[in-house]
């Protein structure tokens, strides 16, 4: 697992720039409770990071919530890779994964990127 430190606000933005609910699958949500675990992190402790409840984290882990607009935070707050579900194409996971580690590596680099490419719509 990779170690990524964003602050409060860039994980929030990260919410907020979230269009629609992200999938997830049974593996990425015993991965999300296995990473929080490996952090020391309560399900409290990374609910206030994002701004959410105790019981939204919970819903996540098991299963009773099988998607969210949380789930790239969640993802870029414990370092762990997106969810991959329903994407078949190899060549689209790897965009979308190069995409990912981009945008948790820097958000303001991956927001001009984006906007270029929107440019050539």
């Amino acid at each position: 697992m990779q170690s990524v430190t964003l602050t409060r606000r860039e994980l929030r933005q990260l919410i907020e720039n979230t269009e629609g609910e992200i999938p997830t699958t049974a593996e990425w949500r015993e991965l999300m409770k296995t990473a929080r675990e490996a952090r020391d992190l309560s399900q409290t402790a990374l609910a206030d990071l994002l701004g959410t409840t105790q019981a939204t984290i919970s819903w996540l882990e098991t299963g009773t919530g099988k998607q969210s607009k949380l789930v790239p935070a969640i993802a870029a707050a414990l370092g762990i890779p997106l969810p991959a579900a329903g994407i078949t194409d190899a060549l689209e996971r790897r965009w979308l994964a190069a995409g990912r580690r981009l945008r948790v590596q820097s958000l303001e680099r991956f927001l001009r990127q984006l906007e270029l490419l929107e440019l050539d719509e």
